[in-house]
Parts: structure tokens; sequence; C-alpha cells
């Protein structure tokens, strides 16, 4: 992502929301897990009709040392793939 038109995420504006940000390290790295941003999609209903339907995305940010930012994103959010999302940012690190 661009940084210069990221403006400011959600948990950068409002750290102490814990019901939605989520302050861990990852790498080694101060990060920020954001559990809450909204999605719309457009699904197939039961009749075979489009209709405009709301889920939830995950991103964690991980500052990178020398600038910069490296984003992961997790869609859905539910606790299986929350359970993934956790198992695969453990793994990171910067080398």
């Amino acid at each position: 992502a661009q940084l210069n038109v990221m403006g400011i995420a959600y948990c950068g504006a409002n750290p102490s929301d814990s019901s939605r940000c989520e302050s861990t390290t990852i790498g080694g790295v101060n990060s920020t897990i954001d559990w809450g941003i909204p999605v719309e999609y457009t699904k197939i209903n039961s009749d075979g009709k489009e209709e405009k339907d709301t889920q939830i995305k995950a991103i964690a940010s991980i500052p990178h040392p020398n600038g910069g930012i490296v984003t992961f994103e997790l869609q859905p959010v539910v606790p299986e793939s929350k359970n993934i999302f956790y198992q695969i940012l453990s793994t990171f690190r910067f080398d």
C-alpha cells in the first residue's frame, strides 16, 4: 500500500479500542491487528438474485524497521480463521 494515500488507520486513531484493536509483537516489531473492518460484498441469495451483505475482515500492520509497512489481511474473521492467522503471523520475521 502506498503510505502517502493511506490516511490514518482506525487503530492508529483509536488505539485504546480493545474490542477492535490488538497491539502485539510480530516478527520482533510492535504491530497492530484491526479485527473489525467492515467489508461490503455481493452474494447470491436462495432465489438466485444478487444482494449486498457485509462481513468483517482483519488487517495486521507490521512497520518495517527501514520504513514502510507490511500488511496481512484476513477475510472473513471467524474463530477458525483467526487461529490460522495467528499461526501465520507467529512465523513472520524480517531478515
